[in-house]
């Protein structure tokens, strides 16, 4: 299934925070927005929402635009998109990087369709026992849950790690089996957020 790139709202600047694939921007129409509304309307009203849509926020972007607000504006997203023409809209509102059961359960609470309970900067028991917990209270209202398994290096909103640790491959049957999560994110030696390069870098020439 393609999902749409939409993977990273923060409404206090959105412009190097939503991060879209080079083709997706060109068909939204996005290449000199700079407002979310731009974001969200554009994202709709270019046809790119064939595609199911990820609406991601961070911690710090929900403590910064409400979380309320944040809830209405997924809906409203829904709603727009049946307005378009979409008879069954596939949007959903993600927690990029939950670092507490509380702030993953009030996400939960608040109508969010998937979090991620990010534990892996606590020893290895202390992340399954964490991330079980969330998994537990999650699945009770068919919501998703992603773990963190390994530390990616680099700054992402209020998340930072200087150094990697590639994530143990064993330790991946024993986590997923023990916490019940529904999907994982490792560590395989990439970074992430905060860049400082630029993409063509990361481009192997095939030839």
């Amino acid at each position: 299934m393609r999902y749409a790139c939409f993977l990273y709202l923060l409404i206090k600047g959105v412009g190097k925070n939503v991060y879209l694939c080079n083709d997706c921007r060109k068909q939204a129409g996005l290449a000199d927005k700079k407002s979310p509304i731009d974001f969200v309307r554009n994202l709709f009203t270019s046809g790119i929402t064939k595609s199911p849509v990820i609406l991601q926020v961070s911690k710090g972007a929900r403590n910064y635009a409400n979380q309320t607000l944040l809830r209405y504006m997924a809906q409203g997203a829904v709603e727009y998109a049946k307005e378009l023409g979409c008879e069954h809209p596939q949007i959903v509102l993600h927690l990029d990087h939950g670092d507490s059961f509380e702030l993953c359960k009030s996400c939960i609470d608040m109508g969010f369709s998937s979090v991620m309970i990010d534990g892996s900067h606590l020893p290895y028991e202390e992340n399954v026992a964490l991330t079980k917990k969330v998994v537990d209270y999650a699945h009770q209202f068919d919501v998703t849950v992603e773990g963190e398994l390994g530390v990616l290096a680099g700054v992402e909103d209020e998340v930072s790690a200087e150094h990697h640790t590639y994530t143990d491959p064993e330790e991946v049957i024993d986590f997923a089996t023990r916490t019940g999560c529904d999907s994982l994110a490792i560590s395989i030696g990439t970074s992430h957020g905060a860049y400082k390069f630029k993409p063509e870098q990361c481009h192997v020439d095939p030839k």
